[in-house]
């Protein structure tokens, strides 16, 4: 599997930062999440970000980090879930990786992460679920460029194990 990253993307709350540890610890590989580096980056949350500068400029913060993320090898990379609006992005994290979309029904995302004490800016709205479902269907196409769909719902061994075995038969195994 050498010379390749693992990179994967889904709406926020399908699980990738976790899947993606659990993945990288497996196959001996650094594991990193975008939207970590991009607040140690810029020193402060996501959420402040959106609250002090706005979502363009998370949007370019997010693809500095996503070219040069992409320049390394055997990584494992979590995106944030709206990573794929910028097709520019997407080619990027192609060009060295393998493309896998944790999906997830849009009740099931609302369910993860109500319970979740992480600020989610894009769903301070009166209806989260309803723009679950909006968002979800603005990025449905660009997440359906993966090379992978994954069914996120199973527990974190699954999924882990369901992005091994799909990675091996992509490799030739």
């Amino acid at each position: 599997m050498s010379s390749w990253n693992i990179v994967l993307i889904g709406f926020m709350g399908s699980g990738k930062t976790t899947v993606g540890r659990e993945v990288a610890r497996r196959l001996g590989w650094s594991f990193v999440d975008t939207d970590d580096e991009i607040e140690r980056g810029a020193g402060k949350s996501i959420a402040a970000i959106f609250a002090d500068e706005g979502e363009d400029h998370f949007r370019r913060l997010e693809k500095e980090v996503v070219c040069r993320l992409a320049a390394s090898k055997e990584r494992v990379i979590a995106t944030g879930g709206g990573v794929v609006k910028d097709g520019d992005n997407l080619r990027t994290l192609a060009a060295t990786g393998v493309l896998f979309w944790l999906r997830l029904e849009p009740e099931e995302i609302y369910r993860r992460i109500r319970g979740q004490q992480v600020v989610r800016p894009l769903l301070e709205v009166a209806d989260p679920l309803g723009e679950i479902r909006r968002l979800l269907q603005e990025r449905e196409s660009s997440y359906a460029k993966a090379d992978f769909i994954i069914d996120g719902k199973g527990t974190v061994d699954a999924v882990a194990d369901a992005i091994i075995a799909k990675m091996n038969r992509w490799r030739g195994r």
